[in-house]
């Protein structure tokens, strides 16, 4: 009888651990294209124009401000015909002003629709093209989204600010619907703590006045890399054994050949405060989401001699959709050169890459993941 026993358990353990494989596999795949590109309306009424400006003004190098200090305002988008209540916060840091337009009362902003969603997103950011390098960033994400990293979707759209027409980045936030849209939605998504690191940072500023070159130096002593959990509706009282074990993990995917094509050109987005990792408890490791790279092309040294247009179609297309333009020579050449390395590509795991202290994990509320 025991026998018995013994051997049942070992058969329904092994169930398991093939149904869990069964259902991972179907994650780390894109499930859908959005396509978001018509012009999006943002209005204030007169108390918040106020508000919002009176925020602007504020935003200079004496007067720094970290992002629990920037207040959010409350607004009306208008997409497609519909209509959304939103708030809205200027986006950036204190140190960077390519996210103001200050000749125009522009700033680059972080948007959360209070009810609805536009193509199943509510919470993203309207960057000014300049933050990002303009194009650069739409093309980079999308060679990356074509090598299989999971990547926010980024798309140039015209804006109506109050009055004042712009064009501007539409890039998702990293929360439920990208997270869906990648099968991943019953995962953590791990980040630096830019909340917690740009406070400090700004109170030393403060301090020091216009001497903000100490408060920068790695040889800070009140320096302190912190991760946190970027999708806060994945944390509850059930998960937070594996939120503390996603943002101890030093158990990485693909995290060599991610930065190895990354570092050439997006370096910023490798920094402490931009990393963005998904933790897999089934396989116990984390792997990088692409974001906010700060893309330059200063350096390029690729052979454009032979460019395969059939190998880069799908590229040509969406961008196409995404900023209606056409790829010019460069990004082709660019996009050739990564697209026909198959090194280059991020590959589901397998059975194989299963990391120790995994089947801890897999039978930690098993049915909240797979």
């Amino acid at each position: 009888m025991f026998q018995f026993l013994k051997e049942t358990k070992k058969i329904f353990f092994l169930l398991i651990i093939i149904f869990s494989v069964t259902k991972t596999s179907i994650a780390y795949e894109k499930t859908k294209d959005i396509e978001i590109t018509k012009e999006f309306k943002i209005d204030f009424d007169k108390k918040n124009l106020k508000r919002f400006y009176s925020y602007l003004k504020d935003i200079n190098f004496t007067k720094v401000k970290s992002r629990d200090e920037k207040k959010w305002i409350n607004a009306i988008i208008s997409y497609n015909n519909n209509k959304y209540s939103a708030k809205v916060r200027i986006n950036g840091s204190p140190l960077t002003m390519d996210h103001i337009d200050f000749s125009r009362g522009m700033a680059s902003l972080h948007v959360k629709l209070k009810n609805g969603d536009i193509s199943g997103i509510d919470n993203f950011r309207l960057l000014l093209p300049r933050s990002k390098n303009y194009e650069n960033e739409i093309f980079w994400s999308l060679l990356m989204e074509n090598l299989n990293y999971p990547t926010p979707y980024t798309s140039l759209v015209k804006v109506n600010f109050n009055g004042n027409k712009t064009n501007m980045i539409f890039q998702e936030k990293v929360e439920h619907s990208f997270m869906k849209r990648w099968s991943l939605e019953h995962y953590p998504v791990v980040e630096g703590n830019t909340s917690f690191w740009m406070k400090n940072r700004v109170n030393c500023m403060k301090l020091n006045k216009r001497d903000f070159e100490t408060c920068f130096t790695k040889n800070n002593i009140d320096f302190v890399e912190t991760y946190k959990i970027e999708n806060n509706k994945f944390v509850n009282p059930k998960t937070f054994k594996i939120s503390y074990d996603a943002i101890l993990s030093n158990n990485y995917y693909y995290k060599n050949i991610f930065d190895k094509i990354n570092q050439p050109f997006g370096d910023h987005g490798l920094s402490f405060k931009n990393t963005k990792y998904i933790y897999d408890p089934f396989f116990n490791h984390k792997f990088s989401i692409y974001f906010d790279g700060d893309i330059s092309f200063d350096k390029l040294a690729f052979d454009c001699k032979n460019i395969d247009l059939e190998l880069i179609s799908n590229l040509i297309t969406h961008y196409k959709r995404r900023t209606a333009l056409k790829l010019n020579k460069k990004f082709q050449c660019i996009a050739n050169y990564y697209l026909k390395n198959k090194n280059f590509y991020f590959q589901k795991p397998q059975f194989e890459n299963i990391k120790n202290n995994s089947i801890y994990h897999l039978n930690f509320d098993i049915k909240k993941y797979f």
